[in-house]
């Protein structure tokens, strides 16, 4: 399709607005992630919700390799501890541990990611209200990220303990 001229950052429109490397990046196809990204393809591409580049679109999903691939080419421009890029103030490890991504969530622990940042949300209704890491993973019930994230030194920013209550 890009070959006969397809817009290699043409949005999905009919769903979030997300681009063909923002989904090959989240469903984790890293053989049409390599392909994109050897045509250019834009990582600072952006959805209508609240994805500000293609690596928390890879922090969202399952493939190790496509995380790590991303990263690599964003290092010199992203700080992982960033909360101005999201509009609840989620890092990419509140988001990586919330949505049970184990090997990310070790990968940004390797990386020297903080796992003891609070979202900013400010209204109360969003389920991203008052949220760290270790809080989200406690009340999805992901008992094993808990665990990953106590041993890696994250406390409860509720109760101050390393503990889910």
């Amino acid at each position: 399709m890009v070959a006969n001229g397809q817009d290699i950052e043409a949005k999905d429109q009919n769903s979030l607005g997300q681009t063909a490397l923002g989904w090959a990046a989240f469903i984790g196809y890293e053989d049409i992630v390599d392909y994109l990204l050897s045509q250019h393809a834009n990582l600072w591409a952006t959805d209508r919700a609240d994805v500000p580049s293609v690596l928390k679109s890879a922090a969202l999903g399952k493939n190790l390799a496509v995380f790590k691939k991303i990263y690599s080419l964003m290092k010199d421009q992203v700080n992982l501890d960033d909360q101005t890029a999201d509009t609840q103030g989620e890092t990419l490890m509140i988001v990586a541990a919330s949505n049970d991504r184990r090997d990310i969530v070790e990968y940004l622990l390797q990386s020297g990611a903080n796992p003891n940042l609070v979202t900013t949300e400010q209204d109360k209704s969003n389920p991203a209200y008052d949220q760290d890491a270790l809080t989200f993973a406690c009340s999805r019930h992901l008992t094993d990220m808990a665990q990953l994230l106590i041993h890696h030194g994250a406390v409860n920013h509720r109760t101050g303990l390393a503990a889910c209550d």
